[in-house]
């Protein structure tokens, strides 16, 4: 009876540590690519996705955002990942590339490399979740010279419903901002190495004269009445006007806002080697 007692004992005691871990353990997230909204390549081309870099200023990079409100099966006030952000998000850009038709390799022998650099990687959890990732990343042919340039990212706010949140609203939450980020991203570079096989035959090139236009930057310039209003350039924060910013070549969703005041929305063109001014004027609520 004692020994049957004793077990009993082990096994609850082993229970309830499990619960508690469960509850005040690391979020893990295991990367799941959509389905579908992606451009293939025409030709099958080597790439070399090399180690993300992190560039935010964190003591704790595994740390990725505070808990206001409450989780169903987790007890915390730190949204806390099980690995690091560079290291899922390697995961991440080595699937979706695969799905794109690229081959990822480490080899020498690989005909791009992709670096890239985690400037924001945010989810914040409160009466609405936040969330926000930002990676700069540049496509290069192996022997030097920038096939595509760019940022991947992603802002959303969102209310997690009369239920709430669980690890796995969370983690779905994590991969979904993942995903559509480095989606768009992918779908820029699958164009541009297409484009540079068609003009060599077949073959990705380094680039063209052309190639090397589209890869340079455009400057926008922003002010706003008044001023010290933040500025979200396609839903990323960028810091508070006045504002100059040298930003890749194309059409961006620019939001300008501040407390009290109407948000100014506007879609701007950014030229290559051209600088564009954008003044927001800002009316009271």
């Amino acid at each position: 009876m004692s020994s049957t007692k004793n077990a009993f004992v082990v096994v609850l005691g082993l229970a309830l540590l499990f619960v508690a871990y469960g509850c005040s353990g690391p979020l893990q997230v295991t990367y799941k690519p959509a389905e579908g909204g992606l451009s293939m390549l025409k030709d099958p081309v080597r790439v070399n996705v090399a180690p993300v870099a992190d560039a935010r200023s964190v003591k704790d990079p595994k740390r990725i955002g505070k808990i206001e409100a409450t989780i169903a099966d987790m007890n915390a006030t730190e949204l806390v990942l099980s690995e690091e952000p560079a290291r899922l998000v390697k995961k991440a850009l080595s699937e979706e590339l695969k799905a794109a038709g690229f081959i990822v390799t480490d080899a020498k022998e690989a005909e791009l490399v992709l670096a890239s650099s985690i400037k924001a990687f945010r989810l914040d959890v409160g009466g609405r979740d936040e969330a926000e990732i930002a990676i700069d990343a540049v496509l290069e042919k192996s022997g030097g010279g920038a096939l595509w340039t760019g940022t991947f990212a992603f802002r959303k706010e969102r209310y997690a419903g009369v239920m709430g949140n669980s690890r796995g609203t969370l983690e779905r939450l994590v991969n979904g901002a993942l995903s559509a980020a480095i989606r768009k991203g992918v779908n820029g570079m699958v164009a541009e190495v297409n484009r540079s096989a068609d003009r060599s035959g077949g073959r990705a090139e380094s680039p063209s004269i052309d190639a090397r236009e589209v890869a340079g930057t455009g400057r926008l310039v922003i002010s706003s009445a008044p001023e010290r209003a933040k500025v979200y350039i396609d839903e990323v924060y960028y810091g508070l006007t006045p504002l100059t910013l040298d930003l890749r070549p194309g059409i961006h969703d620019v939001s300008v806002g501040q407390k009290g005041f109407r948000d100014s929305k506007e879609r701007v063109s950014v030229r290559s080697g051209e600088t564009t001014e954008l003044e927001a004027a800002l009316d009271k609520e």
